[in-house]
C-alpha cells in the first residue's frame, strides 16, 4: 500500500512541485494550500489518515510549529511523522520546539534527494515509542 503524504503550504506552485517529486517515488499525496486559518486546515483534514505530514512554516494565518502542536492533539495525528520545511536556520530554540512534537526539521530550499530522504527517515521511526518516551 502507497503511504499517505499531507502536505500543508500556502505556496501552491510548490506544493504541486513537491507533489510530482513524492508522486514519482509513489507516494499518494494530499496537497492543502487553500485555507484562512488553522481551524480551516484542520477542518480539510478531518476524517483523513496519513502517513506523514510536510508543514511549511510560515504559513499565511499562523506557523508550522503552532499547527503542528494542535494537530498532535488529534490521535490520528499524535504519533505519525511531522516535517518542518522553513528556510530559518536550525536555532537551539527552534530546534527545542521541533523535539517537543516530534518534528524533523528540512531546510528550504532542498533538493529532490534532500525532501525524498527526509521522508523516508522520518518514517522509519517509531513516533509511538518516542511519544511514550517523553
Amino acid at each position: 500500500m502507497k503511504k499517505q503524504i499531507l502536505i500543508i503550504d500556502d505556496d501552491k506552485w510548490l506544493s504541486e512541485l513537491v507533489k510530482k517529486f513524492l508522486n514519482f517515488e509513489k507516494f499518494e499525496v494530499d496537497p492543502v494550500f487553500n485555507f484562512s486559518s488553522q481551524d480551516d486546515i484542520i477542518k480539510q483534514i478531518s476524517g483523513k489518515k496519513y502517513d506523514c505530514v510536510l508543514i511549511d512554516y510560515m504559513l499565511v494565518s499562523c506557523n508550522g510549529i503552532d499547527l503542528g502542536k494542535k494537530m498532535r492533539t488529534i490521535p490520528d495525528y499524535s504519533t505519525i511523522p511531522f516535517i518542518l520545511q522553513t528556510t530559518l536556520p536550525l536555532t537551539p530554540q527552534l530546534s527545542h520546539e521541533l523535539l517537543t512534537i516530534n518534528m524533523t526539521y528540512l531546510k528550504k530550499p532542498f533538493k529532490k534527494a534532500e525532501l525524498i530522504n527526509t521522508i523516508f527517515e522520518a518514517l522509519s521511526v517509531d513516533y509511538e515509542d518516542i511519544k511514550h518516551n517523553l
